[in-house]
């Protein structure tokens, strides 16, 4: 595909696909300071134990054991754990999306 667009681009064999103009639609939802206060909880939920005393012991085992494959995997299962909030998150929202839809009147 690079290939394709370099010499499309040098002008050789044109290609009307890369000459159009291509736009998602999308318009931005407001869902108002509630819905930043309550990221911004999750956010602090998530991030403050494991930035702490949690991943200084997972560092010092970590470079304590003799196989930097150990290593890898505590820091894996580290930042697994780590991302699992936030997805759940992620997912909460998107489905609360719906809940929060207030009806109109008119």
């Amino acid at each position: 595909m690079v290939f394709i667009a370099g010499l499309n681009f040098a002008g050789l064999p044109p290609v009307k696909a890369f000459l159009k103009e291509y736009r998602i639609k999308y318009a931005p939802k407001k869902f108002g300071y509630a819905a930043s206060l309550i990221l911004g909880m999750a956010f602090a939920a998530g991030w403050t134990p494991c930035v702490g005393p949690i991943l200084s012991g997972v560092l010092v085992l970590a470079a304590s054991s003799s196989d930097p494959a150990f290593g890898v995997f505590l820091l894996s299962l580290y930042s697994m754990g780590f991302a699992l909030p936030f997805a759940a998150v992620a997912l909460a929202m998107e489905q609360g999306k719906q809940l929060l839809k207030i009806p109109r009147a008119f």
